[in-house]
């Protein structure tokens, strides 16, 4: 998967929104707030990488660069390209 293409905050969004719920309507507060963390640091991470890439638009934030390195399965390819078409990328 190209790194250019993927911003990892789209996954931040997804695992701070799942976590939200967790934590009010299913009552799982642990679980709510690790992902609902994790999803942040996602988001802090991809806005950090952007900022940085202003100045130094070859720059990949380490959390990318271990994305981007996993081969993950053709769906979540799929979604990644719609999601970006969708923020008209």
């Amino acid at each position: 998967m190209d790194s250019k293409g993927w911003h990892h905050a789209y996954l931040g969004m997804l695992l701070f929104g799942f976590g939200f719920i967790m934590l009010i309507s299913l009552k799982l507060p642990w679980i709510g707030v690790f992902l609902a963390s994790v999803g942040l640091i996602l988001m802090i991470d991809d806005l950090v990488q952007h900022m940085i890439q202003i100045k130094h638009p070859e720059y990949r934030s380490l959390l990318n660069r271990l994305y981007v390195s996993i081969k993950w399965p053709a769906w979540i390819v799929k979604l990644n390209v719609w999601i970006d078409k969708l923020f008209g990328k």
